[in-house]
């Protein structure tokens, strides 16, 4: 018959009998798993687009119920009033503080639309385009506006932040080619007309432009900055002889 100790019988001096004595471990077990957490991609709402800051990029947009810009230079008749406020996806308002009609090159007519004070985006709404009769077609690389009889108006491009977006051309009749070509020398500070036409042939500034093989105001600019101003000689005042 085995005998059972009773605690009476068990010496808690004995290590082997004390749990406080029983060294402890110091080996970890093995990782079977491990859990990490995945990348998600999440969609926000764009802000910014990286085309906004040039003010020529018109952007189709689906969720804006009229057109908008907050460039004055694009309305051809515009009315100074305040209409209210204009509310953005990311809870941001600006101020409508006036109406107008846009007819620049590039774009379609635009009726109504409002003049948003501090707006750095222009945007062109796709249901007022197709309450005025005009279609649009998205494909992968562009976009069409198709007239009421369905031909091609005007063709768009995809952007590299993947919007949609028309490229306005202002053309302005009041200031001649002399004029500009003026200003743009001034600008540049006072480059030379050889170097003015080869930035503008191959387009390396904005808003320059292709100038021809004469432009008389740099050439006369030119010719007056660079010309020697002409030495004239001290008269030699002799005292008067004394008779």
């Amino acid at each position: 018959m085995m005998h059972v100790p009773r605690n009476n019988d068990i010496d808690l001096h004995d290590p082997r009998n004390n749990r406080a004595h029983v060294p402890k471990t110091t080996k970890k077990a093995k990782i079977v798993a491990k859990w990490i957490r995945k990348n998600e991609n999440v969609c926000h709402v764009a802000q910014i687009a990286l085309k906004a800051n040039s003010s020529n990029f018109w952007y189709l947009d689906s969720g804006c119920s009229r057109h908008m810009t907050g460039n004055k230079s694009f309305f051809e008749t515009l009315v100074m009033e305040e209409g209210g406020y204009v509310t953005f996806g990311d809870g941001s308002k600006k101020k409508v503080v006036g109406k107008g009609s846009i007819s620049v090159p590039g774009l379609p007519s635009l009726s109504d639309a409002l003049f948003v004070d501090g707006l750095k985006a222009n945007l062109i709404s796709i249901s007022h385009l197709s309450d005025e009769g005009y279609s649009v077609l998205f494909s992968k690389n562009d976009c069409s506006i198709l007239k009421p009889d369905g031909q091609t108006l005007l063709k768009g491009m995809r952007s590299s932040d993947n919007c949609y977006c028309l490229e306005a051309r202002i053309v302005s009749n009041n200031v001649s080619m002399d004029e500009q070509v003026e200003l743009w020398h001034e600008r540049l500070g006072h480059m030379n007309f050889r170097d003015l036409r080869t930035l503008g042939k191959f387009e390396c500034v904005r808003g320059l432009p292709k100038l021809g093989k004469k432009a008389n105001g740099i050439v006369d600019l030119a010719n007056k900055e660079n010309k020697p101003k002409a030495c004239t000689k001290r008269a030699s005042i002799s005292p008067p002889r004394s008779p």
